[in-house]
């Protein structure tokens, strides 16, 4: 049995929402990309701008792009993501909104890993 794990991220252009992503990859890309998990376009984004991957219990944010990744107005390379944490890129507002880890539940188990983000998502919502 493996943990399931979610993150739910609003990206922002400038004070615009843009879109809410969902996600329980282990890897996520972002990029200007069409392929990436979330695409930002626009042409100071690298096509390949960060990832964020999950290991070990944690979400980790890494730049891959030209451009960087801003955490709290500083350039990083790597950055350990909790909820409520903003990065920017380029002109993108990435807000991590939720941060979830449920060992217990078997995502083997047909079903159970799109009920878990559906709940997810409601809690936020409400």
């Amino acid at each position: 049995m493996k943990a399931f794990k979610a993150i739910i991220i609003d990206v922002f252009e400038k004070d615009r929402f843009i879109n809410r992503y969902s996600l329980n990859n282990e890897t996520i890309s972002v990029g200007r990309h069409p392929h990436c998990d979330i695409v930002l376009a626009n042409s100071s984004i690298s096509r390949r701008h960060a990832f964020i991957s999950y290991k070990n219990g944690q979400w980790t944010i890494t730049n891959q792009g030209k451009n960087g990744v801003y955490f709290k107005g500083k350039e990083i390379d790597q950055q350990d993501i909790m909820a409520d944490n903003e990065f920017l890129i380029g002109p993108y507002r990435l807000l991590i909104k939720k941060i979830a880890v449920d060992k217990s539940c078997n995502i083997e188990a047909s079903g159970k890993e799109e009920t878990f983000i559906a709940n997810i998502t409601r809690n936020i919502q409400n």
